[in-house]
């Protein structure tokens, strides 16, 4: 299962940038003519992704999943979703005035960086603590609450340590 996932993470990358290059890059032209450099890039960021959300819903809808492509379409969109919320990230300060230089982008991709690895963390040895515990909140009316509270306290506790609030929420 680890091979077939590497695997599926090779192949993701050659489409992915493809499929970057496409929509970042047109959408960046063409907003290049309507608008300055910066706001291009913010709003090519922001239009690139797709939603991953709806895709999925339509391949659990459709009964889709089995097919060899759903997996590549998916990992796809996560693809996406990632380099979508990196740029944002990159690009927001640019438009709130600082300085584009060495020191912005070296403070965006450790801070990227290091919210990735927190998360990695998080994901490798908190998450399997948690499920072990089998905590019966998926038979709870206010899970939804409780997570829209955790994503939202994510999303501060970013912004307040100067990091992209559309990185820590998104993760």
């Amino acid at each position: 299962d680890v091979y077939k996932r590497q695997a599926l993470g090779r192949s993701i990358l050659v489409p992915g940038f493809i499929d970057f290059g496409v929509n970042f890059g047109g959408v960046f032209a063409l907003a290049s003519f309507f608008t300055s450099v910066p706001e291009a890039l913010l709003l090519a960021a922001a239009l690139y992704p797709s939603s991953t959300a709806i895709v999925a819903q339509l391949l659990l809808d459709y009964r889709r999943f089995a097919n060899p492509e759903a997996e590549l379409l998916l990992g796809l969109l996560i693809f996406e979703d990632l380099v979508g919320v990196g740029l944002l990230g990159l690009f927001t300060p640019l438009l709130q005035g600082e300085a584009v230089g060495g020191w912005l982008l070296l403070k965006t991709a450790l801070s990227i960086g290091g919210v990735l690895l927190v998360f990695w963390v998080l994901y490798r040895w908190v998450l399997p603590y948690a499920e072990r515990l089998s905590l019966p909140l998926s038979t709870e009316s206010l899970t939804v609450f409780l997570l829209s509270g955790l994503v939202l306290w994510v999303g501060a506790m970013g912004h307040a340590l100067g990091l992209s609030g559309a990185l820590t929420a998104f993760l």
